[in-house]
C-alpha cells in the first residue's frame, strides 16, 4: 500500500500531498477546540507548523510503519492455521 501511495502521489495524482495537507488543516481547524482540550495548544501549534512540510515519502513511510504490526500479527496467525491443516 505504501508503494501505491508513492505511485499515486508521483504520477497519477500529483496534487495528492497538497490536497492531503489542506484537508488535514481544514479538519484540525474545524475541531480546534476539541483537539486543543485533548492535546493542548502547544502540541496543536507544533502540528500545524510541521504539517505543511509533509512529503509524499513521509505519508508512505507513516502508513507502512502503522500497518506493519498488523501485517506481522496476521501473518503469524495465518501461518499457524495453515500449518495445522492436514494435506490431502
Amino acid at each position: 500500500m505504501s508503494l501505491f501511495i508513492l505511485i499515486l502521489g508521483s504520477w497519477i495524482e500529483t496534487d495528492f500531498v497538497s490536497n492531503f495537507i489542506q484537508s488535514s488543516i481544514d479538519q484540525i481547524n474545524s475541531a480546534k477546540e476539541k483537539i486543543t482540550s485533548a492535546i493542548g495548544e502547544e502540541e496543536l501549534t507544533k502540528i500545524l507548523e510541521i504539517l505543511p512540510s509533509t512529503s509524499l515519502f513521509d505519508l508512505a513511510l507513516d502508513y507502512f510503519l502503522k500497518s506493519l504490526p498488523y501485517g506481522l500479527f496476521l501473518t503469524i496467525i495465518i501461518s499457524l492455521i495453515l500449518r495445522k491443516k492436514p494435506n490431502f
